[in-house]
C-alpha cells in the first residue's frame, strides 16, 4: 500500500501539493480567535486542587475538571451573568444552574466505582447528594476564577463573553520515528535500536495529522548496531553484502507516517 502511494507521488507530484494546500486551509479558515491558555503556575494550581479536592482525587479527573471548563466558554459566561444581577426581578445567584449542571456532569462522570472528589467531611453518605452537587459548583467557580476563565465584570456588568481557548501552549510535542522497537532482521537477535542522530543534527519537518499542521517535528533515525539496519518511520534500510554503498529499502506497509516531500510527512 505505501509502495503504491509513493509511486503514485511520484508520478503526480502536484497530488503532494493539493494535499499539504487543502490542509493549510482548512487549518486557516477554521481557526477562530482565542484566548491564550490559563497561564497559572503550576504551585497555585496544585494548592487550590489539594487544599479543595480529597488527596486521594486522580490526575485523570484533575484535567478533566479543567478542560470542562475551558471547553465551555459559554457556560462561565451565563454563570457569572447570574451571578451579578443588575435589574428588578433579578437575584444574585452564587451557584447558579449553569454551574450546578456542569458540577452534576463531572460527578456523574467520576464518581463512580467508589472513585470520590472532594474530601470526606463534604461527600459521604451521610451527605445528601444535593449538596455534594452544591460544594462541587462552588469549587468549581472558584477554578474558573483562578484560570481566568470567567468574562471580566465592572459594575456588576459582564463586559463581553469569553473566547474559546486556545491548546497551542500545551501542544503535544510530535515525533517521528520507527514503530518498531528492536530489531526484526530474520538472522539477528532482536537487539534494542540506537537513536543514531546527535542532538544538533536531528532534522525538523512538518507533520500534517488530519487537519492539524504540527511543525518542528523531530525526526529520528534508529540503527541496530548489530546488523546495521536502519528503521525510519516509513521504511527499513538494510546493507546488502560487504559494500556499505550497497543496500536495500523496504518500505512499511505499516507505517503510521509517510514523507511525501523533503520536509513533509503525513500521518
Amino acid at each position: 500500500m505505501v509502495i503504491s502511494m509513493l509511486s503514485t507521488f511520484q508520478e503526480y507530484p502536484f497530488i503532494i501539493w493539493i494535499i499539504v494546500a487543502l490542509a493549510l486551509l482548512h487549518y486557516a479558515s477554521a481557526l477562530p480567535e482565542e484566548t491564550p491558555f490559563p497561564n497559572i503556575s503550576f504551585q497555585e494550581f496544585s494548592q487550590f486542587i489539594s487544599q479543595n479536592f480529597n488527596p486521594t482525587i486522580f490526575l485523570a479527573s484533575v484535567l478533566c475538571m479543567l478542560f470542562s471548563i475551558t471547553e465551555n466558554p459559554d457556560l462561565p459566561a451565563l454563570h457569572t451573568r447570574q451571578q451579578n444581577a443588575r435589574f428588578p426581578g433579578e437575584h444574585s445567584t452564587m451557584v447558579s444552574a449553569w454551574i450546578r449542571c456542569l458540577s452534576c456532569s463531572i460527578q456523574n462522570k467520576l464518581c463512580v466505582n467508589r472513585k470520590t472528589l472532594l474530601n470526606v467531611s463534604e461527600e459521604g453518605p451521610n451527605v445528601p447528594n444535593d449538596q455534594t452537587i452544591t460544594i462541587l459548583g462552588t469549587k468549581l467557580d472558584t477554578l474558573a476564577d483562578i484560570l481566568q476563565l470567567k468574562p471580566f465584570v465592572k459594575n456588576a456588568k459582564v463586559k463581553q463573553k469569553l473566547l474559546p481557548t486556545s491548546y497551542k501552549a500545551i501542544e503535544a510535542v510530535h515525533v517521528i520515528c520507527s514503530d518498531s522497537f528492536q530489531c526484526e532482521t530474520l538472522n539477528c537477535k532482536p537487539r534494542s535500536l540506537q537513536q543514531i542522530t546527535k542532538v544538533q543534527d536531528i532534522p525538523s519537518v512538518t507533520l500534517i495529522k488530519g487537519f492539524t499542521i504540527y511543525e518542528n517535528c523531530p525526526l529520528l533515525t534508529g540503527k541496530c548496531q548489530d546488523c546495521k539496519t536502519l528503521y525510519l518511520a516509513d521504511h527499513e534500510r538494510a546493507p546488502m553484502g560487504n559494500d556499505p554503498n550497497q543496500h536495500v529499502k523496504v518500505y512499511l506497509n505499516s507505517a503510521k507516517c509517510l514523507k511525501v516531500e523533503q520536509n513533509i510527512w503525513v500521518d
